[in-house]
C-alpha cells in the first residue's frame, strides 16, 4: 500500500486520494468550515472497500473540540417499506438498520393500507410488515401483496408480538417469507433482512 499522497492506496490509480479529496472539497465549501493555521490537527485516514461501498473516514481532533466527518460513496440504496404503527418501535427498527450500516432507504407507513399504496407504488426490495395495525392490518396487507401481480414475489418480513410457535406458522401461511418477534432480537433481525437484501 502506497502513501497517502500517492495515487493508489488499495483502490485504482485513477481514483487517488488527493483527487477524492479534491472533488470532497469542492462539493462541501458551504459548510465555511475554517480551520486556524496555528490550529494542530491530528488525524487518522482509513479506507475500506466493500462490495458495494467506498468509506473514507477522517477523525480528528482541533483543539478540545472534534471534527468528525464520513463520506460515502455507493451504489443506489435498496427501497425498504417499514409498515408499522407504534412510532417507538418504528424509530426503534429504524435504528437497528442504521446501526448495520446498510445501503437501503427507508420508507415508513403507519398503517396496512399506507403500506398496500407504497409497496405498489415503490417495488422495494423488502417490506417489514408488523401485523397488528390499524386501517388494514398486517395479515390482510400481506394477503393483498401476494394476490397483486406486479408485486407479488416481494419479500416480507412479518414482525408481530405474539411468539408462540402457531403464530409463526401462521404468519408463514399468510404469505411472509419470514417470522421476527417482539421484542426484536436485534442480530437475528438484521441476519434475516441481509439475506432477502443481497
Amino acid at each position: 500500500m502506497q502513501d497517502p499522497e500517492g495515487s493508489n492506496v488499495g483502490i485504482a490509480p485513477k481514483y487517488s486520494f488527493r483527487q477524492h479529496l479534491s472533488r470532497d472539497k469542492e462539493r462541501h465549501q458551504q459548510t465555511k468550515l475554517l480551520l486556524p493555521r496555528s490550529e494542530r490537527i491530528s488525524s487518522i485516514l482509513s479506507l475500506i472497500l466493500t462490495s458495494d461501498a467506498l468509506i473514507i473516514r477522517v477523525w480528528g481532533s482541533v483543539a478540545s473540540g472534534q471534527l468528525s466527518y464520513q463520506r460515502r460513496k455507493m451504489d443506489d440504496p435498496k427501497k425498504v417499506v417499514l409498515a408499522e404503527d407504534n412510532a417507538d418501535n418504528r424509530e426503534l427498527i429504524r435504528w437497528m438498520l442504521e446501526s448495520a450500516d446498510l445501503s437501503i432507504e427507508l420508507v415508513e407507513a403507519e398503517n396496512g393500507e399506507e403500506a398496500l399504496r407504497l409497496v405498489m407504488e415503490l417495488k422495494p426490495s423488502l417490506v417489514l410488515m408488523d401485523m397488528s395495525m390499524p386501517v388494514l392490518d398486517g395479515w390482510e396487507a400481506t394477503k393483498r401483496i401476494r394476490a397483486t401481480k406486479e408485486i407479488a414475489n416481494i419479500p416480507i418480513i412479518g414482525l408481530t408480538a405474539h411468539a408462540r410457535e402457531e403464530d409463526k406458522q401462521r404468519v408463514l401461511a399468510i404469505g411472509c417469507n419470514e417470522y421476527v418477534a417482539k421484542p426484536i432480537n436485534s442480530d437475528d433481525f438484521i441476519e434475516k433482512v441481509r439475506r432477502y437484501l443481497s
